[in-house]
């Protein structure tokens, strides 16, 4: 995920999003796929539609961004500076890996699993692919 581009995720009137994953550890040759993830308005809170124009409203603000057909290729998900906006640098799989796994108790997904689910023992950043198990 950290891998994906602005320009990689499309919506999709009425249905939800489009991403194009250009390449996974379960695709070696980068034929790359297209997928589906389905809105869910019934409860916006738990709505990936939402949560993306929300995350895009804030991306938006990054200093790397400048409204043009250039912004295709700029990284979606960045880090953000100590003032809470975003820096323009890409995320790395390190820093999912500290958010996910030493978030510490109400901090990263580990202490938002405590509230939403019971958090599992040996997840890792990459342990929830889509369709995986």
């Amino acid at each position: 995920m950290v891998s994906l581009a602005l320009g990689d995720v499309v919506t999709v009137a009425g249905k939800g999003l489009q991403v194009s994953i250009r390449h996974s550890k379960t695709d070696p040759h980068g034929a790359g796929q297209l997928v589906a993830i389905w809105a869910n308005p019934a409860e916006p809170s738990c709505c990936p539609l939402a949560a993306w124009q929300a995350w895009m409203g804030f991306r938006r603000d990054a200093a790397d961004v400048c409204g043009g057909a250039s912004d295709a290729e700029l990284p979606l998900f960045v880090g953000l500076s100590k003032a809470g906006r975003p820096s323009g640098a890409q995320l790395s799989d390190k820093a999912v890996w500290r958010l996910v796994r030493v978030g510490g108790p109400g901090r990263g997904a580990r202490g938002l699993g405590t509230l939403l689910w019971p958090f599992p023992t040996g997840w890792a950043g990459d342990g929830r692919r889509r369709g995986g198990g």
